[in-house]
């Protein structure tokens, strides 16, 4: 094989082992990001006048536990698409 063959080959093989995570890893990690997203929102808000304090609206269902389960879920999300392997071709 001519050297220009050699680094013709060299050269696609780099490219097929160019991603280090299989399409099924990213959109695991778009979808845990997503879920944290989700949650970080559902965190906001409750805007009160500085001389009120209405405890309700700072430490409701919402904010305390609904906000919480969607960010722990975004955070294993993206801890099984770090941590799975990516499909092997045969």
């Amino acid at each position: 094989m001519t050297p220009l063959k050699q680094t013709l080959v060299d050269s696609k093989k780099r490219e097929q082992r160019a991603l280090l995570f299989g399409r099924r890893n990213y959109i695991l990690v778009l979808l845990g990001i997503l879920l944290m997203g989700i949650g970080y929102l559902l965190m906001v808000g409750g805007q009160q006048p500085p001389d009120q304090w209405n405890p309700s609206e700072i430490y409701g269902f919402r904010r305390i536990t609904v906000s919480t389960f969607f960010v722990v879920c975004g955070l294993v999300v993206l801890l099984i698409s770090v941590f799975s392997s990516p499909p092997t071709k045969a």
